[in-house]
């Protein structure tokens, strides 16, 4: 009997727990939802983006304000200063928006644990206008690394890296690129040459 009752609680204790845990989850998801965003206008876009900021990253102070949104190709993105991005097939509608605030992006980087928040002042995001959702995020602390792409001379300019050592990396012998697939396409598994059997 005494095992019956102290199971019981357990039980109950789990489940409330998990209605907590499922209704903090739901709250934190309700500002943002990826629908399509291929008829919507900028100032959708930028609501949207102003949601998935306030859903995925810690506003840490002020209210994150939009400087700028325009659509953009995957080729250009290098030439802004941003990552390049691939698809494996069709590229989708693209719209880059700069957000300006202060923020926790602690998020972004899930392996790395800290008490400290991994503070930035500008977030870019490249939206996929098919999924609604971003396809590339990157960030600055001081938005050095988006002088070019705001052409804002006033921002700081990016310091250089520190000399680093290179040490030989395993050996990754450039992949042959497959077909274009249409959009929306699973891309098939392929092994690099030098792990093949």
């Amino acid at each position: 009997m005494r095992n019956l009752k102290f199971l019981l609680i357990s039980i109950l204790f789990l489940v409330v727990v998990g209605l907590f845990l499922v209704e903090t989850n739901t709250q934190a998801n309700m500002l943002f939802r990826a629908q399509s965003l291929m008829n919507a206008s900028d100032d959708e876009i930028q609501k949207v983006a102003v949601d998935y900021t306030y859903g995925r990253f810690n506003v840490l102070s002020g209210t994150p304000t939009v400087l700028l949104t325009r659509s953009v190709v995957k080729d250009e993105l290098p030439s802004l200063g941003l990552s390049a991005i691939d698809f494996g097939g069709e590229e989708p509608p693209l719209k880059l928006v700069v957000m300006k605030g202060d923020f926790d992006v602690s998020s972004i980087r899930r392996s790395v644990k800290s008490s400290s928040p991994l503070r930035a002042s500008y977030i870019v995001y490249v939206f996929d206008l098919k999924v609604g959702a971003p396809t590339l995020i990157q960030y600055s602390l001081d938005g050095s690394h988006f002088r070019k792409l705001l052409n804002d001379p006033t921002l700081p300019e990016v310091a250089p890296a520190p000399n680093v050592v290179n040490e030989p990396a395993l050996d990754i012998s450039p992949l042959t690129p497959g077909p274009k697939l249409p959009y929306g396409s699973v891309a098939p598994t392929v092994m690099p040459p030098s792990v093949a059997p």
